[in-house]
């Protein structure tokens, strides 16, 4: 009996043995295999990794090489731009024969400009204060040729056309009162010939190739001066007149017939 308890207990220990070396067997095939697994699991995600970066690096080439491409075809759309231009240029203006070309006068060495000197002191009549040479421009103007007339006439002419118009000259009426004795011959004398009337003057060309009235018309003879002067007259209000060449008076350019015309 013993020995068969023995037997029993000791086959009990060897099947105890048995399971305890397959569970550690599988233990450690469990182990194992969730080694590899994880192995696996670092290669890919390596795997993964390289291919990212290897993907990044084409997409930078590619961005480079972009990036290059849109330089160079900026570069050959600004020469084909340039060369338009330049042959339209080239169109458009015509080419003398005699004159040098856009290429010849382009070589041409530029002329020098010369620098603003300072203004040079002048003198009180606008010459240079350092005794420099003055260059003066005269002009040839062709001068009317002088006609000459008898001014003294001309007056007598307007007296006589304002008298037409039913005026009164003041020497007349002088005598008038004179002789009818309104007046003595102290006041005859002393009022001769203006009677203390005011007058304005009448400036008419001495030469009568340049007499014209005020708006520039042209008084061609004595008679027409005359006209001009004693149509002035007869404007006035009061009747008594009277009309006599002054003298003459000198102008810038021509000198002049001072008329004076008393009211």
């Amino acid at each position: 009996m013993k020995k068969v308890w023995l037997m029993f207990v000791l086959c009990s220990l060897m099947m105890v043995v048995r399971c305890s070396g397959k569970a550690v067997t599988e233990d450690m095939q469990a182990v194992s295999v969730d080694m590899t697994e994880r192995v696996d699991v670092a290669e890919d995600v390596s795997d993964v990794e390289t291919e990212e970066d290897s993907i990044k690096e084409e997409a930078t080439v590619t961005t480079e090489e972009n990036t290059d491409l849109t330089e160079q075809e900026q570069a050959v759309e600004t020469e084909k731009k340039e060369a338009l231009t330049q042959t339209i240029s080239e169109e458009d203006v015509p080419v003398n024969p005699q004159e040098p070309t856009t290429q010849e006068s382009s070589t041409q060495e530029p002329t020098e400009q010369t620098p603003a000197t300072d203004e040079t002191e002048t003198d009180e009549r606008g010459n240079p204060a350092d005794g420099s040479p003055v260059f003066e421009i005269t002009f040839n103007i062709p001068q009317a040729e002088y006609v000459g007339y008898d001014a003294d006439r001309v007056a007598r002419l307007a007296i006589d056309k304002c008298k037409a118009a039913g005026m009164i000259s003041l020497p007349e009426n002088l005598d008038n009162l004179l002789a009818e004795g309104k007046i003595t011959q102290e006041e005859y004398n002393e009022y001769y010939p203006y009677d203390g009337c005011g007058y304005y003057s009448v400036f008419v060309e001495t030469n009568l190739n340049l007499a014209s009235t005020i708006s520039g018309e042209r008084l061609c003879s004595e008679e027409e001066i005359a006209d001009y002067i004693a149509g002035m007259m007869v404007l006035e209000v009061e009747p008594y007149f009277y009309i006599e060449c002054a003298g003459v008076y000198q102008g810038t350019y021509t000198d002049f017939y001072e008329f004076r015309c008393y009211r």
